[in-house]
């Protein structure tokens, strides 16, 4: 049984599915089985998990994954990220943000102006 906890078998969407199927599972049975899925994985399945098990998901803010939050308008990602890497203080810094040929004065400018493009309004909010 060991050997089946250990070895990463599963790409993520699968892992996904799997858990989705789980939810029509008596609930002694889903205790159960929610005692061997990993904790990174646990994170991702509602807002309290993510903040239970979040020091155990380890997530790597680059421009795809930002551009991402901004364009699915998720409000809740897109919040965490601003508070986790401090953007509310790379705000008062100017530097010049290169995106597509265009040249913006802030990272914020930037990010609105992703808002705008993908009409993220919940977004939006957030950078007001």
């Amino acid at each position: 049984m060991n050997n089946l906890i250990n070895v990463n078998n599963f790409c993520f969407n699968c892992y996904l599915k799997m858990l989705s199927m789980i939810k029509d599972l008596p609930l002694d049975i889903r205790n159960l089985i929610f005692q061997y899925i990993r904790n990174s994985i646990k994170a991702l399945l509602n807002k309290k998990f993510y903040f239970d098990y979040s020091k155990y998901y380890i997530i790597k803010y680059t421009d795809n994954y930002v551009r991402k939050i901004i364009r699915n308008d998720y409000y809740f990602l897109f919040e965490n990220y601003l508070i986790k890497e401090n953007i509310y203080k790379m705000y008062t810094i100017r530097r010049v943000y290169n995106y597509k040929n265009k040249r913006f004065k802030t990272y914020k400018d930037y990010l609105k102006n992703l808002c705008d493009l993908y009409e993220a309004n919940k977004c939006r909010v957030l950078l007001q």
